[in-house]
């Protein structure tokens, strides 16, 4: 089925079947030729996964920052606009962290972990590295540290509040662009951080991932 769009409706939207099952979501654009390229996009990675959609995969050649997670475990692609909102929200958020961190609390970091392709943990500790030893110790896959904010366990509580439709379980949450610019903005206020982030092959890069 081509993409479509309901009468009380500015986007396209998407709809079709592979191999059984349906697939359905938003494109986040209101240009027709644009919204059939990403219908296009989905339907050549899900032949690439010769089965169906891996939940929270990122498509390749798409900024972390311009994907959304939905609740069937597709991605939505937003456009520029949006994207760019999400990282002013994400400065905010980094904003009223910074200003919460002037309060009395344990100094530590909240940090962004995840692998390749997995979730993210968004957590607290006093030791990042330490922390990242320990859990890698559990995980299959290898980890990486995305981000790590100076702050306290209030500001990780915020953090997680911030994010809570996004939560998985506990400290794990959905790859999601709204994530991604919070790390994107968070690493370009670090020197320590300076390495851009792609999308696709790498967790510790947030831009264009090469197809």
């Amino acid at each position: 089925m081509s993409v479509y769009r309901g009468q009380r409706q500015r986007a396209y939207r998407y709809k079709f079947r592979f191999r059984g099952q349906a697939y359905r979501g938003s494109t986040n654009t209101t240009d027709r030729t644009a919204a059939t390229g990403i219908e296009q996009a989905i339907k050549r990675e899900l032949r690439l996964e010769l089965g169906g959609l891996v939940p929270h995969r990122l498509l390749k050649g798409v900024p972390a920052t311009h994907l959304v997670a939905e609740s069937n475990g597709a991605m939505s692609v937003v456009d520029d606009n949006i994207a760019r909102a999400y990282e002013e929200t994400a400065r905010c958020l980094l904003d009223q962290i910074a200003g919460d961190n002037r309060q009395s609390g344990r100094q530590g970091h909240v940090y962004f972990i995840s692998s390749v392709r997995g979730p993210i943990k968004i957590g607290f500790a006093a030791n990042v590295q330490a922390r990242l030893a320990t859990l890698q110790t559990a995980s299959p896959q290898p980890l990486q540290v995305l981000a790590a904010i100076a702050g306290t366990a209030q500001a990780e509580r915020a953090i997680h509040r911030h994010f809570a439709s996004l939560r998985l379980e506990g400290e794990w949450f959905q790859r999601d662009g709204r994530i991604f610019a919070v790390i994107a903005v968070a690493r370009r206020r670090q020197e320590d951080f300076s390495q851009e982030i792609v999308s696709g092959d790498s967790p510790d890069s947030i831009g264009t991932a090469s197809p």
